[in-house]
């Protein structure tokens, strides 16, 4: 995962190490990343991974942290914050989960 800045020439890394990463989103508080990312020889609905990071105001992402799914095992859908910071999305086939962004039980 990439950032490029208006100002730059040079994208830098955000996130490094998978092969394929989507649908990065930034918590309403602005503090924490959230993406799905997964590897070949997997596609996104074989399975994929629902990741958090702390992000800064440098566009700057701290060490990633596993919420849900499993690579090649079970697919996570659309992910998105909601208004009071609960990460909502689709898992496995079609169960709707919430996780905390600080981690949690699903509902």
């Amino acid at each position: 995962m990439w950032k490029r800045f208006a100002f730059s020439a040079e994208p830098r890394t955000i996130i490094g190490g998978r092969d394929f990463y989507a649908t990065p989103a930034i918590s309403p508080d602005g503090s924490t990343l959230s993406f799905l990312a997964w590897d070949l020889p997997w596609m996104p609905w074989d399975g994929c991974e629902l990741f958090v990071a702390g992000f800064n105001a440098d566009a700057e992402a701290g060490e990633p942290v596993l919420l849900a799914g499993r690579d090649g095992e079970e697919s996570i859908w659309q992910p998105t914050w909601s208004s009071t910071g609960v990460i909502l999305f689709v898992q496995g086939a079609g169960e709707l989960a919430t996780v905390p962004a600080t981690g949690g039980v699903r509902l």
